[in-house]
């Protein structure tokens, strides 16, 4: 095994440059100011471009509406609920099996539409027949009243009773008519017939085979079929003219895991992307690999890189690649394939987009926490990159094919203006299937030497939504040239205004309402600092540093002391991580005293100051990156992109609570009569101790830790014997910010010797606990016999956590939320998924999807990065969980058990067992371990008292599109947190509060508004200010 190997590219004949692997952090500024330096157009080629653009737009007003996408845009826009609920519509209900969840998300999606205002507003009758559809429908089933007398109650109650299926059946047909407008055909043969008609009007095709990334190798397998079997059919029926079709291909449909960390997965979609091109170089088809999401251009670009430097290949010529000009980094990937181009002797086609996954994007690089976004935050910076990067590709003519897609009026008049100064002929334009008719039938009718290829996808209506959804977003967003040009009431002029006009007369180069992703908290926090582990660049640093720290020698401190206690990893238990010292009874007793004595003085500092060195400990922490994920790794067994966030979420602990005690602890000014001032403090409480697990070794850890020293208490930290490794280094780390020694104290002691001395102490203030049940009722009832006062004790405990899946929900993000929910940190969570309720009509393709997704995840040591799940903390974890799977084997009702490595740690393999009852679980299952339970779309009722009776209530996940299923499961579950149509992990600071009720928890939630105040007392100073001769305020005549 490589331990801490990051990939390279540098093995390649074409390795990627810097500027490709650090360009996505380069400031917006910097990058919009690089391009209005590198594109300008004159006086007299923008007039051109008005021109142009001018006429291209009366062209598109003139033209008849029919049929087609933008028709339908105009009405329904992203900027509407009826919109939405359209996009949502067209897809699932074709997707939907089972009757009554059909009609049951029809009616709740119909019922939030107000479909009436957009009645008779469309120009074309298929609009509005649709809209008319829909508002009768919806009133129908909503049994609300329609204007006018032509629908009789009488009518409606029968056609309510009689009449849903009907109506159901009808919405399905509107969908389809609709879902056809963006599907070129169900199958190649389908597609390439109903495209004759563009071909004869002199069109060429470009077919990309619908559906996204790919879930398991089966789905690899029927991509691959579905590509040999279009590039084979178009060979053979194009002959002569076999550059009038070329076939997209999406690089994640020839592998589930196409992840830079991955090797092998690499090396497979190579292999795999081999016998396509291959195949394509024999038929003369040629091929273009599409773009995806950022952060899979690394690994695409390497791909590429390796596919096109095969010697069959080479040469060829018609191998092109997708590069999206709001991705910062654009310029750079068309320099390096210009580069490439001139190393081979041999052109490019190059298809140059725009983008399609910018609101993802954004989100992602948000929860990453990275310095900067990898694509731009405005249209007109991106418009403004689009135009540059195509003055690029003019320039560039003999080393890379311009393949121009865009349905932007300007964008179009820009090229013609520049291809026609440099006399450049050889390119050509490129629209989406159903959209840019107007405007490209007008280019091939009324100019010469227009060449334009339709982006054709083909496919089952049933796998259109993600790209339903992006063409949406791109083309359905107010900000769009489709959706403007449709809306516009004017003349339209503004919307062919040059980009770098517009963004140098506003002098703002990013878009003021998007925060850069550390700034999403405002002024009041940073988000903690992110690892891109995406980045070629990112991973060489943190395997350099790493195995740095791995190749230092362990030695036993006192190895004559029983004290000294060695660490083993549980991935490997004869690797000995390091030392710790076992606290006795007396280092207790002392360690409480030393607490207690420094509370005399900590109690009177001052907020601002406590909250500085919670930041300054932050700040530390996020210093010690490499160190604490390293620690993570090898004392926790967690996977690196598992121990990354544990670090990232103890950061935001300490930066949130630091954060809560500026706003909580200054004094609250009360109202009261004249002449008294009267105000309400907030003060530290004394001793707190703090018992955190051996799950989450940090976080937890920092959590309760930075919670206790900003309410003003003095802390006694007692981790887990499992992990005290990382907790002696965290204290380290708030000492050296400034904590002073005996306010913050680590104490590594065996549970019944803590129970013994410190849980005794009459000046105890406080318990902080995270665990079992158990544990916490054994706590409670010492606290409670012990003499003193009665003081607060907040566990957070186990649950027996469950996810309900109805069969409106979309199988590819249920299965990555429960593998996430039940597999990650080796299902070592206390909000791990242990339940799985799914309905029946779902369950076998669910289950085939979740088996086979599984199927691609690896077991292992977390030191090699291609690990997934990694090792139970120990053996006797290991071998109880082994037990629990072994009785349900012997029933045979075990449904999928991965393999276990040839390795000596604590390893469980990810499994699904079939229940009939919640009730069959006497305990929490902790481990990656998943419980299966089908049901009748009509027991959902049932389901959720099931739930309740545990008693357990931490967390639930809910998948369904139906909003009010989701809402009654919502408001009927007894749980602490609710997850809908997500995973049910990884709860965020802040933004979701952490914690369960009854068996699951005391509250307040961690990270939440309410949780300082419980560590807190109240103190009321009510002041008489007229004890020295009345109140001059009533003199005032303010």
């Amino acid at each position: 095994m490589a331990r801490c190997k990051a990939p390279s590219s540098m093995g390649l004949e074409f390795p990627l440059p810097d500027n490709i692997l650090t360009g996505y952090l380069r400031s917006e500024e910097d990058a919009v100011q690089e391009l209005l330096a590198g594109y300008h157009q004159e006086y007299a080629e923008r007039e051109k471009i008005r021109a142009y653009a001018t006429d291209f737009l009366s062209a598109i007003r003139s033209t008849k509406p029919g049929i087609r996408v933008e028709t339908l845009l105009k009405e329904y826009g992203l900027d509407n609920k009826e919109g939405i609920t359209l996009m949502c519509l067209a897809e699932a209900l074709l997707r939907i099996p089972d009757q009554e969840t059909a009609e049951r998300f029809l009616q709740d999606r119909l019922r939030q539409g107000n479909w009436a205002e957009h009645l008779g507003h469309s120009d074309a009758r298929w609009v509005n027949a649709s809209t008319w559809g829909l508002l009768v429908t919806g009133k129908i089933l909503g049994k609300e009243q329609l204007g006018g007398n032509w629908l009789t109650d009488s009518f409606k109650s029968v056609f309510r009773r009689l009449g849903e299926p009907l109506a159901l059946s009808a919405v399905r047909q509107a969908m389809m008519v609709i879902g056809q407008q963006f599907v070129a055909g169900e199958s190649i043969e389908d597609a390439l017939h109903r495209g004759q008609a563009e071909s004869e009007k002199g069109y060429y095709h470009a077919y990309d085979m619908l559906g996204e990334a790919a879930m398991t190798q089966a789905d690899v397998q029927r991509f691959k079929a579905a590509y040999e079997h279009a590039i084979v059919y178009l060979s053979k029926n194009l002959p002569g003219r076999k550059e009038h079709g070329s076939v997209s291909i999406k690089l994640s449909a020839l592998h589930p895991r196409l992840e830079l960390k991955k090797e092998k997965a690499l090396d497979q979609a190579y292999s795999n992307l081999m016998e396509l091109l291959l195949l394509a170089q024999e038929k003369d088809i040629a091929i273009t690999i599409d773009a995806e999401e950022s952060w899979r251009l690394e690994p695409s670009l390497m791909l590429f890189a390796r596919a096109v430097s095969h010697n069959k290949i080479r040469q060829w010529g018609k191998l092109g690649l997708a590069v999206q000009a709001y991705q910062k980094r654009a310029p750079a990937v068309i320099q390096w394939l210009m580069d490439i181009s001139k190393s081979l002797h041999c052109q490019i086609p190059l298809r140059l987009v725009k983008g399609a996954y910018w609101d993802t994007e954004i989100k992602q690089a948000q929860q990453l926490g990275l310095a900067e976004y990898p694509v731009f935050t405005q249209k007109d910076h991106t418009d403004l990159s689009y135009l540059h990067c195509a003055q690029t590709l003019l320039q560039s003519r003999h080393f890379l094919f311009p393949q121009f897609a865009t349905h932007n009026a300007h964008s179009v008049a820009s090229i013609l203006t520049m291809a026609e100064a440099k006399s450049v002929r050889n390119f050509e334009f490129q629209r989406l299937h159903g959209m840019g008719e107007s405007l490209y039938d007008h280019l091939i009718e009324n100019y010469d030497d227009i060449n334009c290829r339709i982006y054709a996808p083909v496919g089952r209506f049933q796998e259109l939504l993600p790209y339903l959804v992006r063409r949406l977003l791109e083309n359905g967003a107010n900000t769009s040239f489709v959706r403007q040009i449709q809306l516009a009431q004017s003349d339209g002029t503004w919307m062919i205004e040059e980009p770098g006009s517009n963004i140098q007369a506003v002098e703002r180069f990013r878009n003021p309402k998007i925060p850069l992703p550390r700034r999403i908290f405002g002024t009041q926090r940073k988000n903690s600092l992110g690892l891109n582990l995406e980045s070629i660049n990112t991973l060489q640093i943190l395997s350099k540093k790493m195995k740095v720290m791995l190749s230092a020698t362990v030695v036993n401190p006192e190895p004559d002391d029983e004290r000294s206690q060695a660490i083993y990893n549980p991935a490997d238990p004869d690797d000995i991580v390091g030392y710790y010292w076992l606290a006795k009874r007396h280092d207790c007793h002392h360690a409480f005293d030393a607490s207690r004595e420094a509370w005399k003085t900590w109690r009177f500092s001052d907020v601002e100051d406590r909250a500085t060195l919670l930041e300054t400990t932050a700040k530390l922490y996020e210093e010690s990156y490499e160190e604490l994920i390293l620690i993570a790794m090898r004392e926790a067994g967690k996977t690196l992109n598992n121990a990354l966030s544990e670090v990232r979420e103890a950061v935001d602990f300490l930066r949130y609570y630091a954060n809560q005690a500026r706003q909580l602890f200054e004094p609250t000014s009360l109202p009261g009569v004249t002449g008294e001032e009267n105000s309400l403090h907030l003060e530290g409480k004394g001793p707190v101790l703090c018992i955190s697990p051996w799950n989450f070794p940090l976080a937890i850890f920092t959590g309760q830790v930075s919670a206790a020293l900003a309410a003003g208490n003095t802390v006694i930290a007692k981790p887990s014997t499992f992990t005290p490794l990382i907790a002696s280094k965290a204290i380290e780390l708030f000492h050296k910010a400034g904590f002073p020694q005996q306010v913050v104290q680590v104490l590594t002691a065996k549970a019944k010797t803590v129970e013994s001395t410190i849980l005794n102490e009459s000046a105890l203030r406080a318990v902080m606990f995270t665990g079992s049940s158990l544990a916490a009722r054994q706590i409670n009832r010492k606290i409670a016999e012990r003499d003193g006062p009665i003081i607060p004790v907040i566990a957070e405990t186990g649950g027996q956590n469950a996810m309900i899946v109805d069969s409106s929900a979309l199988t590819e993000q249920v299965t990555r939320d429960i593998v996430q929910s039940a597999f990650d940190s080796a299902g070592q969570r206390c909000s791990a998924l242990r339940i799985l309720f799914i309905q029946e009509d779902v369950k076998e393709k669910t289950l085939e999807t979740l088996t086979g997704y599984l199927d691609t995840y690896q077991l292992g040591d977390p030191l090699d990065w291609e690990t997934d799940i990694g090792p139970v903390i120990d053996a006797k974890s290991c071998s109880d969980l082994l037990m629990h799977i072994e009785r349900f084997k012997q029933q045979g009702r075990v449904l999928y058990q991965g393999t276990i490595p040839e390795s000596k740690g604590h390893f469980v393999p990810p499994t699904i067992i079939e229940l009939e009852d919640i009730n069959e679980l006497y305990e929490e299952v902790f481990g990656p371990v998943l419980h299966v339970i089908s049901f009748k779309a009509e027991e959902i009722d049932q389901i959720i008292d099931q739930i309740n009776q545990t008693g357990f209530g931490l967390t639930l996940g809910v998948h369904s599109r139906i909003n009010q299923f989701c809402e009654t499961v919502a408001r009927r579950a007894q749980v602490g947190n609710i997850y809908i149509n997500r995973n049910m992990i990884g709860a965020t600071v802040g933004s979701q509060p952490f914690g369960g009720q009854d068996l699951s928890g005391t509250g307040p939630k961690a990270g939440g508004p309410h949780y300082l105040l419980r560590l807190a007392n109240e103190k009321t100073i009510s002041v008489n200010t007229a004890a020295v001769g009345g109140n001059t305020k009533l003199l005032t005549d303010d």
